[in-house]
């Protein structure tokens, strides 16, 4: 079956998202940095909102079609980056 014009299009989205993602952990570094650098925190969560946000944009018939891959996991994402970015910055900032 032919994949959709709109999905492919969701799709690029998503991976330039993923790149950003790796991007940032090669110009910021690990997880300690991840922690403690509010550009680091801000520059993946974003990203990750942003992949949640456009996996729920996706057609169901290619979701379906794609049944392997844990959508609501990533859909999630969307919800639990955004409740982690407020957590953070209460931690961080109160």
């Amino acid at each position: 079956m032919e994949m959709s014009e709109r999905d492919k299009s969701i799709l690029s989205h998503i991976i330039q998202h993923c790149e950003n993602i790796f991007s940032a952990i090669d110009r910021f570094g690990g997880f300690s940095v991840f922690t403690t650098d509010t550009d680091y925190f801000n520059s993946v969560c974003m990203s990750l909102l942003q992949i949640g946000e456009l996996a729920n944009h996706l057609s169901d018939e290619f979701k379906k079609n794609n049944a392997g891959i844990p959508w609501r996991n990533i859909i999630g994402l969307l919800q639990l980056t955004a409740k982690t970015n407020h957590l953070f910055f209460i931690q961080c900032f109160p």
